[in-house]
């Protein structure tokens, strides 16, 4: 019985044990302010720059932070140790909690690939891989997600500079204070208060794609080891709106994540008709019908051909702060990015919103003929896509439907639900063909030149767009530009394509899309439990590309 009971006890001791060890997320090591997946392009970690760990029992129940310089090399009893070859350094935590440890990477890490570990009262974490790079600019946001919203401080006078949103946005002509991490290495030591003066390397700026010209300082804050700040002039031909896309590049080659910022001429609150309404919160429904036309390489048939219900309902809280980028727009003739975890041309989605979903029941939609589509549309999920119909490389194992779109009226039923209530709208899909004129001249994206788009016709809102899927990596990176009123042609910037990854030799491992959309201006309908509603048609054209 004593032995019974010593085995019991070593069970349990080895049980507290392995609880207790550090475990790092898998790709968990990200910039602190982008939050880039780790092996993605853009998610190098720069030197100097405050990253971010995340994991399990990675640091004390009580989340710690340091009182004072110097900074230590251990937080409540958590280090970080960064190791490349036979180099093994102390990062110096700025933040320890379980499941976050936020840490500078020391100003003279080896540039490449190194091991980052995590050791936490004495236990250590498995190593986990990230690449270092001399400068790797990361702009942080008030969603704390890496897009959306800056953190951007109106300059004024006399006061403390408010934040910028779109309850406070920046003039044009006014300055803002860009707060970031990763302009790049001090020569000093990072552990103690940051050197005050514009570091060496060169900065440049894009506000809604208008240059910045007038950068008074680009260098560490004065308060915080590791944070960077810009103070530049918005260029008088900065474009006004509520998300204003801003991207920044560093000794020429190093890109920023986008994010956005608030402009007005007279500083007065934003009201773009897309974003506003959440900002002010309430409870959404979309719903949209949608034609996607793809011309893939090499296949035969080359054109696959799908028609798609997308139909959403949500509760959103509203806030200053509030980002969805579904409906946070740029300005025409800006462009944002965004880059995460996930296939973003499969169902994953660049950013998640902080919207609860609403239970509105299945979907019909009746044209030539009726499609009821329960998968997934009965689940209180806040967004559905289902297939309609589609002709095209699809094996004919799936027995697809015929394609189901063509000029009509179509009426989409909702039998409603537990949150909202039974209704029914029309939406009209016009003969409104967007010829993509030069679709077939693109077959390889070079992202260090401008990418041109020239079409003809289109309908309410017309924007181009690009997604590459690096499997390995399991990472993606889309940019997506609205295209101003009017124009035949437009062309995507190369600080816009940097980040997109470049398809690997093994092509089966990358998938690279560019394409082309045009929307119906959205419509409201009458639905019970719902607020804001809108309905609408796409036509997105795309096709396969390699991008290098």
């Amino acid at each position: 019985m004593r032995t019974q009971r010593k085995w019991m006890l070593l069970g349990l001791i080895l049980t507290a044990s392995a609880a207790a060890q550090p475990a790092i997320d898998r790709n968990g090591v990200v910039s602190s302010a982008s939050f880039a997946p780790a092996l993605s392009v853009g998610g190098a970690i720069a030197q100097g720059s405050i990253f971010s760990v995340f994991g399990k029992n990675l640091g004390p129940a009580a989340t710690a932070q340091p009182t004072a310089f110097p900074l230590s090399n251990t937080l409540g009893g958590a280090s970080v140790k960064v190791t490349a070859g036979a180099t093994t350094l102390n990062a110096i935590p700025v933040y320890s909690s379980p499941t976050l440890i936020n840490a500078i990477m020391p100003s003279n890490t080896p540039v490449g690939q190194v091991q980052v570990t995590i050791t936490f009262n004495g236990a250590s974490s498995a190593p986990q891989t990230v690449n270092i790079v001399a400068n790797g600019p990361a702009i942080y946001t008030a969603t704390g997600a890496g897009a959306g919203p800056a953190i951007l401080q109106n300059f004024v006078p006399d006061g403390v500079p408010p934040i910028n949103s779109p309850a406070r946005p920046v003039k044009q002509g006014q300055t803002g204070i860009l707060w970031l991490t990763g302009l790049g290495p001090i020569a000093g030591a990072d552990n103690a208060a940051p050197p005050v003066g514009s570091l060496s390397f060169p900065v440049e700026i894009w506000i809604g794609g208008q240059a910045v010209t007038n950068i008074a300082y680009s260098g560490r804050t004065p308060c915080c080891a590791g944070v960077d700040e810009i103070v530049f002039t918005v260029p008088t031909s900065a474009p006004s709106g509520c998300y204003v896309p801003v991207t920044m590049r560093v000794a020429g080659k190093a890109v920023s994540n986008t994010v956005t910022i608030a402009v007005d001429p007279q500083g007065n609150r934003c009201s773009d008709p897309s974003s506003a309404p959440y900002t002010r919160g309430g409870k959404f429904g979309t719903i949209a019908l949608i034609r996607r036309q793809i011309r893939y390489a090499n296949a035969n048939p080359p054109d696959l051909v799908a028609d798609v219900a997308l139909a959403g309902f949500s509760k959103e809280a509203g806030a200053d702060f509030s980002f969805n980028p579904i409906a946070s727009l740029p300005p025409a003739g800006s462009c944002n990015v965004y880059y995460g975890k996930g296939d973003f041309g499969g169902t994953a989605t660049p950013f998640t919103t902080q919207a609860s979903a609403l239970k509105a029941g299945t979907v019909t939609v009746n044209g030539s003929r009726s499609v009821t589509l329960l998968s997934g549309f009965d689940n209180g999920a806040a967004e559905n896509i289902g297939l309609l119909g589609s002709s095209g490389i699809l094996p004919a194992s799936l027995n697809p439907p015929p394609p189901f779109l063509s000029p009509g009226v179509y009426t989409v039923s909702v039998a409603g639900g537990s949150d909202v209530g039974a209704f029914s709208t029309q939406i009209t899909v016009p003969n409104t063909a967007i010829s993509w004129t030069n679709r077939d001249q693109i077959s390889e994206v070079d992202r260090s030149q401008p990418l041109t788009f020239n079409f003809s016709g289109g309908a309410y809102l017309v924007s181009v767009e690009g997604v590459n899927y690096d499997v390995p990596t399991d990472t993606s990176a889309s940019f997506r530009c609205i295209v101003p009123g009017g124009a035949t042609s437009f062309t995507v910037p190369n600080q816009i394509l940097a980040n997109i990854a470049p398809t690997r030799p093994d092509r089966t491992q990358s998938r690279g899309f560019i394409s082309i959309a045009t929307a119906t201006q959205p419509a409201a309908f009458q639905a019970s439990g719902l607020d804001n509603t809108a309905a609408s048609f796409i036509l997105q054209q795309s096709k396969t590309v390699t991008f290098k």
